[in-house]
């Protein structure tokens, strides 16, 4: 017979060792009491689960998602290498071509604010498909433009697509690996983002001195268009809502289930199969608006201004700079490049040594894992960052070999992802339920201080000289990325107290956008030792 008493005990003792990990703030068990790693998010044993994929459809995923944000800096700053020859080619001012790069800037950050609730109601796969077939077909126009307004309104439309790969990888890489695993693809992440800028104003530099500032939108729509049909046919929906699940293990041998498995076909759909939250449209818009209150997003808003801000006042500037201090053409100044690719895959060490460091500092830890573990490695950011600043203005201020601007090239890439890719890992920690809305806001924030930088780094270069302006940006960036102390000393109390501030209660999130982790009764509850 049916016992209603036994079974209601048991889910009232069910539901007490259900922990929803966004109330937590990022502290989370990752390890049980025989040092087990456990899976965080719990998956489901639903073999569609993004969760359950191979390593293998996972790397490829992140790979695509790397190609993503590589094209969308390649278009977006690649062709500021070629501004003087644009200029001529449409009868105008550099100042006034310059518009064509700083808007495009802009619009691409700002166009992350409609990108993303897009994604959190309707998938990653409708926003990824539609965005980069437009994105496509406007990378092929603006290189056909016969006028500056014909320019400028492709290359707004083309920055507006683009937008939607920065936004989207972050989240692609928090639905695909468990917590312990996340910090390389975000390197990864980081660095095709950074990689997009060097590699393109090299390849760029050399196409514009050899076929004209056209063909690099030739060029660019090629590649594009290739990513496009790797979107179209091989990434599938990785969002994925699944109901309270027991804790596992790495090592734990699991049964899925495949009786619902989706065949290829069904993969490729590209209508949303349900709406995947609840939240309203309009919470969804104005949440990254307002989440820069939360403290940890300010912050890693900050370490992106004044990191990614750094190499958008040097790319502003480097065609006007090498060519008037050593008479570089666009060939040789683009081939200074190469030194912040290299910059930029050495700083993948940054995501191993904190995977590393955070691992072994949970071990320690009991199996808790603080989101403030990831921090201390982001110390040599501190230092290479106004140190790169000051080789560049130092070198050219006063003419000294190529090589300094260019070692500082190199340095300012390396911090940049070294630096950004630790401060989003913290952050999406902290705020996990709400990671579509954080990365936004910080994404939307470092474009709008990007676009400034693009706009006064010449004339705050006039009036105080090379040495003096990159000098200041260097004890600017010095003090936002010094605010780390802060968070390691502080961080806990902090984030868990901002959970309970009355604007960060008005944004909270649906309890669909959580997950929910039935703990074990021998393990002891994240919950008591908060």
């Amino acid at each position: 017979m049916y016992n209603t008493t036994s079974n209601v005990a048991a889910l009232d003792r069910t539901a007490s060792r259900m922990t929803c990990l966004g109330e937590e703030a990022g502290t989370v068990r990752t390890e049980n009491r025989q040092g087990d790693i456990l899976l965080l998010p719990s998956p489901s044993n639903d073999a569609d689960d993004p969760l359950n994929w191979s390593k293998a459809r996972k790397w490829w995923i992140t790979c695509v998602v790397c190609a993503a944000v590589f094209c969308c800096n390649f278009t977006t700053a690649g062709p500021t290498i070629a501004i003087v020859q644009t200029a001529m080619d449409f009868e105008v001012m550099p100042a006034k071509a310059a518009y064509l790069f700083t808007s495009a800037a802009l619009v691409q950050g700002l166009s992350m604010l409609w990108w993303a609730p897009m994604c959190a109601k309707w998938g990653r796969r409708p926003v990824y498909v539609f965005s980069f077939v437009l994105y496509t077909i406007f990378a092929f126009a603006s290189g056909a433009c016969k006028t500056w307004s014909q320019q400028l309104a492709c290359r707004i439309i083309m920055a507006a697509a683009s937008g939607a790969g920065e936004v989207l990888g972050p989240l692609t890489i928090a639905d695909i690996w468990f917590l312990h695993e996340r910090t390389l693809p975000i390197s990864l992440y980081n660095v095709f983002l950074s990689v997009g800028v060097g590699l393109a104003l090299f390849i760029d530099g050399w196409i514009t001195a050899g076929s004209g500032w056209r063909t690099i939108y030739w060029v660019s729509g090629a590649i594009i268009g290739l990513v496009t049909i790797a979107v179209i046919f091989s990434f599938p929906e990785t969002n994925y809502r699944r109901g309270p699940q027991p804790t596992v293990t790495l090592t734990q041998k699991r049964v899925l289930d495949h009786s619902k498995k989706q065949t290829y076909m069904q993969s490729l759909s590209v209508l949303p199969k349900q709406t995947w939250t609840h939240d309203s449209w309009t919470m969804l818009f104005l949440r990254p608006i307002a989440l820069i209150a939360y403290p940890a997003v300010a912050w890693t808003a900050l370490v992106f201004a004044v990191t990614i801000g750094a190499i958008v006042s040097v790319t502003s500037n480097v065609a006007i700079a090498f060519g008037q201090t050593y008479q570089f053409g666009p060939g040789l100044t683009g081939s200074c490049f190469i030194a912040a690719v290299i910059g930029s895959l050495l700083a993948l060490l940054g995501g191993w040594a904190t995977d590393k460091y955070s691992t072994r500092r949970t071990h320690d830890n009991g199996g808790i894992r603080e989101p403030e573990m990831r921090l201390l490695p982001i110390l040599p950011a501190l230092i290479t960052t106004p140190l790169s600043l000051v080789l560049y203005g130092v070198g050219i201020q006063h003419g000294l070999h190529w090589i300094c601007p260019t070692i500082g090239l190199a340095l300012i890439n390396f911090s940049a992802v070294w630096a950004t890719t630790n401060a989003m890992v913290y952050m999406i920690d902290c705020l996990k339920p709400l990671a579509e809305e954080s990365v936004t806001s910080v994404l939307a924030y470092k474009a709008a201080f990007g676009f400034l930088l693009s706009f006064y780094t010449n004339p705050w270069i006039a009036l105080m000289g090379y040495q003096n302006m990159f000098g200041t940006f260097a004890g600017i960036s010095s003090f936002c990325l010094a605010l780390v102390f802060i968070f390691m000393i502080w961080g806990k109390p902090i984030r868990k107290n901002a959970l309970q501030w009355r604007l960060i209660q008005k944004l909270k999130w649906h309890a669909d956008r959580d997950d929910i982790v039935i703990e074990d009764e021998d393990e002891t509850p994240v919950r008591s030792l908060s």
